[in-house]
């Protein structure tokens, strides 16, 4: 009898989407590798902290370079996406007042090596520790280049490849704190 109400009450607090969520990347507990597109142009990770929790500091200089670009990595573990129709990526990031960043941008890389592109837009107030959940709908067209195949659509298997940032401006330095990035298949 107890299991049953606790069951009851589990379903109501805790109801099921149907959206299985991954783990793609835990900034307090993987070591995350980054490869900067502009490394030689103030472009900069390492692990710290934003108001007490651990983050992934992502430095740039936006006077050197047009954007933050970089591909990234945890050791042992893909960071394979999908099969999925659709399927939201979810950001947890933390934005100071000098980020001075318009998108950040996400970076699906699919079978025929072509890149696949999703973002979400930073308003200019944006401060502190924010949730993102970016729509990947691959029933639909999608921002798309390169590959042997560029059909605009993810082609599995797939994986996180990586991100950039657009700037709001090209003066000073910035950085953001990358905290955790899941995907929820929904379809």
């Amino acid at each position: 009898m107890k299991y049953h109400l606790l069951l009851a009450l589990s379903a109501l607090l805790f109801p099921l989407t149907g959206a299985e969520v991954k783990p793609l990347i835990d900034a307090s507990k993987d070591t995350v590798n980054t490869y900067f597109h502009f490394k030689d142009k103030g472009q900069n990770a390492e692990p710290g902290e934003c108001e007490g929790r651990k983050a992934l500091l992502i430095e740039y200089n936006r006077t050197e370079a047009p954007h933050c670009e970089a591909a990234l990595s945890v050791p042992g573990r893909p960071l394979s996406v999908g099969p999925f129709k659709k399927a939201v990526l979810e950001l947890e990031v933390y934005i100071p007042e000098e980020a001075g960043i318009t998108y950040i941008s996400f970076r699906i890389l699919d079978r025929d090596e072509e890149f696949l592109n999703v973002w979400a837009t930073i308003p200019a107030e944006t401060r502190g520790w924010k949730t993102y959940r970016i729509p990947v709908d691959n029933t639909k067209t999608l921002s798309g280049w390169g590959g042997k195949i560029q059909n605009k659509t993810v082609d599995f298997p797939a994986r996180l490849y990586g991100f950039s940032l657009d700037f709001r401006d090209r003066a000073g330095t910035g950085w953001i704190g990358l905290g955790k990035i899941t995907i929820a298949v929904e379809e």
